[in-house]
């Protein structure tokens, strides 16, 4: 039996990870798809949709920012291209 060989007795396994996710997307590397594939069986799947930007979006509406700057004392300011500046309270 040489150093390659497994012996007679060595029976090939199937892959249950691959079998089992053969049907998502690969990052490219199997270890790094393995720590994906572990923790979407645990925790669930992501609430993100295929081919969607992932993350989440913040309001920043004219008047949520006006809110934001009035309730940290600060001052919005309409800019020449009719924008807005916060200008920060002084302390």
């Amino acid at each position: 039996m040489s150093e390659n060989d497994p012996g007679p007795f060595h029976e090939e396994k199937p892959d249950m990870h691959e079998e089992k996710f053969k049907d998502r997307e690969s990052s490219g590397n199997s270890t790094l798809d393995k720590v994906n594939d572990a923790l979407a069986e645990a925790m669930g799947p992501s609430d993100t949709v295929p081919g969607e930007p992932g993350g989440y979006v913040e309001d920043y509406s004219e008047e949520e920012l006006a809110k934001v700057a009035e309730d940290h004392g600060d001052r919005r300011v309409r800019t020449e291209n009719g924008g807005h500046i916060t200008i920060e309270r002084a302390d």
